[in-house]
């Protein structure tokens, strides 16, 4: 899987991340559907630049900021799981369903790219 195909599965939760708020109307999620747009870019801001890190400064602090958001991200969605308890709507289950794959995803890359890292830095050594 490539960037831009990760890239693209985030452009899409965003889209259903935002189609949520019309779909359940008066059930609040306007500000969940927010936050998780808003970690969503973050999560794709970042990723891109640990990628790009030239130093280990530059890498520590996008890694950082990515383990931040993605920890927000969970604790939206585990918010959102809570929600749906009282109105068991499939649809935010195919939605939560997506969003903790789209984590997953992130998180694999993450240590995709600390074991890349590490091995090149061992290389060096």
């Amino acid at each position: 899987m490539t960037l831009q195909d990760i890239q693209k599965r985030n452009e899409h939760f965003q889209g259903k991340a935002a189609a949520l708020v019309d779909l359940i109307p008066g059930a609040g999620l306007l500000d969940i559907s927010t936050a998780l747009i808003r970690s969503a870019r973050v999560i794709d801001k970042y990723m891109v630049q640990l990628i790009h890190a030239a130093n280990e400064k530059q890498f520590q602090q996008a890694m950082n900021l990515i383990e931040e958001e993605l920890d927000e991200t969970v604790y939206i969605l585990d918010r959102m799981d809570m929600k749906n308890k009282k109105y068991k709507l499939k649809v935010l289950e195919n939605f939560l369903k997506q969003g903790y794959e789209l984590l997953s995803i992130y998180s694999l890359c993450c240590d995709h790219i600390i074991s890349k890292r590490v091995s090149k830095d061992e290389e060096v050594i």
